[in-house]
């Protein structure tokens, strides 16, 4: 049986319990999912909750920023890089010869952190700041995130206990994936050296519906699936991405799916939704898009050379760790088709001295991210939050191993 290791850690499925609640409050319903695990552990811990991050919520908003970060990185790549040729490159996961699109995806840290994970075909996204409050969207999140946790924690029973992810430095990974290019994950693990098992992986979905397969590192083939709706959260616990990797299958490959086993575990909600989107798919018009994002949260337990909270720690002379590949990707069936429109320069909040070019006052035309609902008004002002405490646990450390980019599987 594992043993508790809140609030320094999460080891046991009560621990999830408490991070699920301390991520989406403690009204939020809850589903034990590790009956969808490839096989039972004591290890590894599931939890799903439906709605968390849907409408009504405070998380529902972070779908509505993905895509004026993603224009904000391309305004940055046109006035301050002069990159007018593929301005969005910068946010776009890569096959080796450049032409083929994976899908669409922008990083973030909790300021001041600078850490950057890379995933295998995103070695040209290495200049772009991370830093939350390099943003105005990300400053925004960052706002968001901090004073929910903040807000949900005050309900807890016990707040001699602060949890450790209240001052932690978090990761936002903002994935965009357009059904109808094939976008797509193949299985894989999420898994660095400035990760820590002990850390949640949290899941948010926004848009339309997607698939998440699992199975086991040996033969990667999917045993289990489940389904998520707009608005639907995952927490990973545990030694999850030890003993499992799990994949984004692109929607042209869902029929296959159906023939498996493990879409016959499947609730009937999960059906219906998995059936509607394929029947989307099939009768979609030439350009369509059905637009799904994703807002998946790591944790930096430990950091990389360089970075503001590494010297704030009192790092020195220590040798650093590198980010690691975590997964083989998905090919796209085709570029993704965008409208264009003139918008006003974004406000890039927060400048440190690690920017070392100067903003345009001018940027290029922008491009607007097609299928996505922009969200209008502003956002409460809260309280400052400690961003420089870090616990670190060096003995909970997984470490990755250093990988070149996997070319791209068939699921």
């Amino acid at each position: 049986m594992a043993q508790d290791s809140w609030p320094d850690g999460v080891t046991s499925w009560d621990d999830t319990v408490k991070f699920a609640q301390l991520m989406f409050g403690t009204d939020i319903a809850i589903e034990n999912y590790n009956d969808r695990l490839p096989h039972c552990t004591e290890k590894s811990f599931l939890l799903f909750a439906k709605g968390a991050c849907g409408a009504g919520t405070p998380f529902h908003r972070i779908g509505q920023l993905i895509e004026p970060q993603m224009e904000e990185v391309k305004k940055h790549e046109l006035s301050v890089r002069n990159n007018n040729q593929r301005p969005q490159k910068s946010q776009q996961m890569l096959s080796s010869d450049k032409r083929t699109v994976y899908y669409w995806t922008s990083q973030l840290t909790r300021a001041p952190c600078t850490c950057r994970t890379f995933f295998g075909a995103d070695a040209h996204q290495k200049h772009v700041q991370t830093c939350s409050n390099m943003w105005k969207a990300g400053s925004t999140f960052e706002k968001l995130w901090d004073a929910t946790l903040l807000k949900n924690y005050e309900a807890f029973p016990n707040r001699q206990l602060r949890p450790i992810w209240l001052d932690k430095s978090w990761q936002a990974l903002w994935n965009w994936n357009d059904h109808n290019q094939g976008h797509g994950i193949d299985p894989h693990a999420d898994k660095s050296d400035t990760y820590s098992s002990s850390d949640p992986i949290t899941s948010l979905s926004f848009g339309r519906g997607g698939v998440l397969t699992l199975g086991s590192h040996k033969g990667k083939a999917p045993t289990r699936m489940l389904f998520q709706e707009d608005g639907d959260a995952l927490v990973m616990a545990g030694d999850f991405q030890s003993e499992f990797v799990h994949g984004v299958p692109p929607r042209s490959t869902w029929s296959q799916l159906k023939s498996l086993p493990c879409f016959t575990a499947m609730k009937e909600w999960e059906k219906c939704g998995f059936d509607t989107e394929i029947s989307m798919h099939e009768s979609a018009p030439p350009g369509a898009q059905h637009v799904r994002m994703n807002c998946t949260i790591r944790w930096h337990t430990t950091h990389i050379p360089g970075c503001p909270v590494r010297v704030g720690q009192g790092f020195t002379g220590v040798h650093g760790t590198q980010p690691v590949v975590t997964g083989a990707l998905r090919t796209s069936d085709g570029p993704l088709h965008t409208s264009v429109a003139a918008g006003p320069p974004a406000n890039i909040h927060g400048t440190h001295s690690f920017l070392t070019e100067p903003f345009a006052a001018n940027p290029g035309p922008e491009q607007n991210f097609g299928g996505i609902k922009r969200s209008g008004g502003g956002t409460h002002r809260t309280q400052p939050v400690l961003t420089g405490t870090v616990r670190v646990s060096h003995s909970s450390l997984e470490k990755g191993v250093v990988a070149c980019a996997q070319e791209p599987s068939s699921l």
